[in-house]
């Protein structure tokens, strides 16, 4: 999405783009779809399967079709508007309802914006891996920094690429704040900003959330025997757990986190091998 509408002012810092419900019907759908997609190959002659499946996808698209359309509505949209040098920050009619407020702070010419992401120790010591929260600020030329508001709910990395296309500076530092008292502050806006279409993109939150159950449903669609199965499941979390680690900050604390998701993800792609057995034994 542009980040400027009619009046260039105006610029979006985040979208409420995926409603809980909209993740809700992907996430059944999903799986669903899946099953569907097994009777229509296992029992060809029966185009029914075919019939649902085709009804099944057709839901989630029109879901997020909606979701996606409804991007131009402004009471979707967190935004900044820039005017009579200041700088005002107007939340999305969910965040508003949510308790969050405008707020508003001078902003004179040659001024440039800066958000502030906190972290600290999670797991180990200097791992940087426990988001502590985050804010954006008004940075003037002399370098006096004055807080705007602290963006809970706001997406950096959309802010970032919307205030950069409109031509307003703007840059991310993570902020450490080490237990025994280390303070670092480090510029990470490409992390916010390179290869920024595949990692803000939804769908591919989505896709990798619900990974387990649609590779599960794949697996028995191939094989019938439980070895071969459980080996494709083991390598199906090996590349889940190498996309998590190389996107993490820590890689020792992603390890280590990724050991909690083990038993939901083993029930998930169990699930749907069991199911898609037992449906088409």
């Amino acid at each position: 999405m542009s980040g400027a509408d009619e009046q260039s002012s105006r610029i979006v810092i985040g979208t409420d783009s995926l409603h809980l419900v909209t993740a809700i019907v992907l996430l059944l759908c999903i799986p669903v779809a899946i099953i569907f997609a097994v009777g229509a190959v296992k029992r060809p002659e029966e185009p029914v399967w075919w019939l649902l499946s085709g009804l099944i996808v057709a839901i989630a698209a029109y879901v997020c079709w909606r979701d996606i359309s409804s991007k131009d509505d402004w009471d979707r949209n967190s935004y900044l508007e820039i005017q009579g040098g200041s700088i005002k920050f107007v939340p999305s009619r969910e965040k508003s309802r949510l308790g969050y407020s405008s707020a508003q702070a001078p902003f004179p010419e040659g001024a440039t914006l800066e958000y502030q992401r906190e972290t600290g120790d999670h797991f180990f010591t200097g791992d940087h891996g426990d988001y502590v929260g985050g804010s954006l600020w008004v940075v003037g030329r002399s370098g006096a920094k004055r807080k705007l508001l602290d963006p809970i709910g706001v997406f950096a990395r959309t802010m970032l690429l919307n205030l950069n296309h409109v031509g307003i500076p703007c840059r991310a530092i993570n902020i450490y704040n080490g237990q025994d008292g280390e303070h670092t502050e480090t510029d990470i806006t490409a992390q916010y900003t390179e290869s920024a279409r595949c990692k803000g993109s939804p769908f591919w939150g989505v896709l990798l959330g619900t990974s387990s159950m649609w590779l599960g449903g794949i697996a028995a669609i191939l094989v019938r025997n439980s070895g071969y199965v459980i080996g494709i499941g083991v390598l199906g979390y090996i590349v889940f757990a190498a996309i998590q680690v190389r996107r993490s900050p820590s890689k020792r604390s992603a390890v280590v986190g990724l050991l909690e998701t083990i038993p939901s993800y083993a029930g998930g792609y169990a699930f749907a091998v069991i199911a898609v057995w037992y449906i088409f034994k």
